[in-house]
């Protein structure tokens, strides 16, 4: 992990690697901060990477705004009414083929981001390492 602005942006070019990825029909890419995965419930235990994974992969042939809406209500429920503690933000990208012939892949995709004004620490997700 990496925080932006906490040097002159010397640390960041020196550790960034860009790569381009083939995009194909079918292909589905979550993009999401860790709020997302940090949500914690009354218990402090955190929604969690894996347990978004499995959901994602097991709705990935809804559409992208339906497959929003669904990780939203899973994270609602598992947090209950234990109070957010970072901003959340989610865009999931699919690939579709073009319709009528057409070539190439068309992406249908749906932003979300939900602020909050509380901040608390997972120790559970921050002793994972990337």
């Amino acid at each position: 992990m990496l925080g932006l602005k906490i040097d002159n942006g010397e640390m960041f070019e020196r550790l960034l690697e860009e790569e381009t990825i083939p995009l194909q029909p079918g292909d589905l890419y979550l993009f999401f901060t860790d709020g997302i995965s940090e949500a914690m419930n009354a218990y402090d235990d955190c929604f969690g990477e894996t347990r978004l994974g499995q959901l994602v992969e097991s709705h990935a042939h809804l559409p992208s705004d339906q497959l929003r809406e669904r990780v939203l209500r899973e994270i609602a429920a598992f947090v209950g009414d234990a109070p957010q503690h970072d901003d959340m933000t989610m865009i999931p990208a699919q690939g579709r083929r073009r319709s009528r012939g057409g070539r190439g892949v068309t992406w249908s995709k749906s932003f979300t981001r939900i602020r909050t004004s509380k901040r608390k620490s997972c120790a559970a997700c921050s002793k994972r390492t990337v």
